[in-house]
């Protein structure tokens, strides 16, 4: 999957929009501007479009962990990789991120239309050269997206319906 497409979808799943992915860049030590984001989300058809660089996601995710988990103590955020992030890195760090065991992990998957076994999504996790160490393919990290787009949607309600709870209240 190339860069813009995962950008694009970790976005859409996790309902972040342009000024919450710069803050995300930014802890993840990567300082972007709003143009430079929007660019990156959009289609290559499209006038604006530009390619997104392999440290923007190394930053994202890295950013991500520390939006949602905080900084850990005495170890500051690695500065952002300009190597290609293979999937089953950003498998790992998604599950680090939202603070999934493996067991939430294989009903994630489930949920984004995978069928995998408990072993298969550990599998995933392993380091490269374990015995069991599987690659984990396109399809396999967009179902994930996909199943932690579904779970966001059913387990906090968006801004708006969070408003609107608020006003009713």
């Amino acid at each position: 999957m190339d860069n813009n497409e995962l950008f694009k979808r970790l976005r859409y799943a996790l309902q972040i929009d342009d000024p919450t992915a710069m803050r995300i860049l930014k802890l993840g030590g990567l300082k972007s501007t709003i143009e430079q984001v929007s660019a990156w989300r959009l289609n290559d058809d499209e006038a604006d479009f530009k390619g997104c660089p392999n440290e923007v996601i190394s930053a994202f995710l890295a950013g991500y962990i520390v939006e949602r988990r905080g900084v850990q103590e005495g170890k500051p955020v690695p500065p952002p990789s300009k190597s290609y992030i293979e999937n089953n890195t950003v498998l790992k760090m998604m599950k680090i991120a939202l603070a999934m065991r493996s067991e939430d992990l294989e009903e994630i998957m489930t949920a984004g239309g995978a069928s995998l076994t408990g072993s298969e999504v550990s599998a995933l996790l392993r380091k490269p050269g374990s015995r069991n160490y599987r690659q984990c393919g396109d399809q396999v990290l967009r179902q994930f997206i996909n199943g932690v787009g579904q779970s966001q949607r059913d387990n906090e309600p968006s801004a708006i319906w969070a408003e609107a709870l608020k006003k009713k209240s």
